[in-house]
């Protein structure tokens, strides 16, 4: 927050509440992984799946699970949310 020029408290005034915050990281996750995966597949064709395949099962993607699948990344922090974030 202090890089960015803000405080918990401004930060946290954007969201109706700590689910909300959740849910919306949630969805922002998952739908950069769809587009990644999405743009993969319409260039790449058939060999983007295999290539989808390969890097989620590499050692990198392993070693830095945050910056890789959303649902590796933050399905155990999921089941502790409402709804909201299960539906995102």
């Amino acid at each position: 927050m202090q890089l960015a020029g803000m405080t918990h408290g401004a930060f946290y005034g954007h969201f109706a509440s700590k689910e909300a915050l959740a849910a919306e990281a949630a969805a922002h996750a998952l739908e950069q992984t769809t587009a990644r995966w999405s743009d993969l597949l319409e260039t790449a064709g058939e060999r983007g799946l295999q290539e989808i395949a390969d890097r989620y099962l590499s050692a990198k993607h392993r070693d830095a699970a945050g910056a890789g699948c959303a649902i590796a990344a933050l399905g155990p922090d999921i089941d502790r949310h409402d709804a909201s974030a299960w539906d995102a």
